[in-house]
């Protein structure tokens, strides 16, 4: 795949990308695996939140542990949405898998709906589900942009038929949007499920 003028690999799991070439990696045992926890998205939400305002460089800035601040793994002039995406899931705790730095970093936003595909965990705007489907904090949002490369997104909350996300890379900046009736836009492609909706 690439981004901008940029190639890179997106690989099966089980394995990371290291340049161009997929190398086998012995994965975490993460919640992805069984899909249940409760708290994930929250958190995801809470960190995503805490860098409204920031650009890139700035994204979890003050973070002392693995995997520090978003600006170790933005290359000049990427387009970083996907990339805040990744690493807010890998300091949540909920880690994606198939990417570059051991795994978790998938930086296109095709690749990551590609992700959630893969583990029946897309909803696919106009889909027989879409209708009823209820985006939860922390699911995936993926956007159509007038440019044709597509944007990445987390969902903050869904009030009504307004979806509130927290996107990077606005103006090169993290920013709080909403998107009024979501189902009816055509900038909405899709959401990727953090967790399954609760069993009825």
């Amino acid at each position: 795949m690439t981004e901008g003028a940029r190639a890179f690999c997106f690989c099966e799991d089980g394995y990371a990308a290291e340049g161009r070439a997929c190398v086998p990696v012995e994965e975490p045992r993460t919640l992805w695996t069984n899909r249940r926890t409760r708290w994930a998205g929250p958190r995801v939400v809470e960190i995503a939140a805490s860098q409204a305002g920031m650009d890139a460089r700035g994204v979890g800035a003050a973070l002392r542990t693995y995997p520090f601040g978003l600006g170790r793994y933005v290359w000049r002039g990427e387009l970083w949405c996907t990339d805040f995406v990744s690493w807010t899931y890998a300091v949540a705790g909920v880690p994606l898998t198939g990417g570059s730095e051991g795994g978790w970093l998938v930086r296109n936003n095709e690749a990551l709906r590609t992700w959630f595909e893969r583990h029946g965990l897309w909803i696919d705007r106009g889909g027989a589900q879409w209708p009823e489907f209820e985006p939860r904090p922390g699911d995936y949002v993926r956007l159509h942009t007038r440019s044709g490369v597509g944007h990445s997104g987390i969902v903050q909350r869904l009030d009504g038929d307004t979806l509130y996300t927290i996107e990077g890379n606005v103006g090169n900046r993290v920013r709080l949007r909403r998107h009024r009736r979501f189902r009816d836009s055509a900038r909405i492609d899709g959401i990727g499920m953090l967790t399954l909706p609760p069993a009825r």
